[in-house]
């Protein structure tokens, strides 16, 4: 019996393990300060990252969708419902024409544009 109590707490702790290394990969709750000095962070952010592929002043698509008026939108171009969680996941993993930026920026640029996509 001790055995199996033994082998079910290490169970356990595997997997508690593994969701907290998850989380801390994939922070997908992350929320931006929002002051000015995050927002021109986040602008610089975009402009080195983003701005090759999306307007961020236009709606129209340049290679992306364009971005204002982004928060606004019930839904993403691919369908998806538009919340902080998929914005974070759009952009740490990329999505369907679009490459994946969580090798290119840490998650304190990652706060900072979100502020920054806010203001669109």
């Amino acid at each position: 019996m001790t055995k199996f109590i033994r082998v079910l707490v290490a169970g356990i702790l595997v997997v508690i393990g593994s969701a907290a290394l998850t989380a801390q990969n994939h922070k997908p709750e992350m929320r931006s300060t929002d002051s000015k000095e995050s927002i021109a962070q986040g602008e610089s952010v975009y402009k080195s990252h983003c701005a090759i592929c999306h307007f961020a002043a236009s709606t129209e698509k340049k290679i992306g969708p364009g971005l204002k008026g982004l928060s606004k939108r019930a839904k993403f171009a691919d369908g998806t419902r538009n919340d902080n969680q998929n914005l974070v996941k759009m952009i740490v993993n990329g999505g369907k024409n679009m490459p994946p930026s969580r090798e290119n920026i840490n998650d304190a640029q990652l706060r900072d544009l979100l502020g920054y996509l806010r203001t669109l």
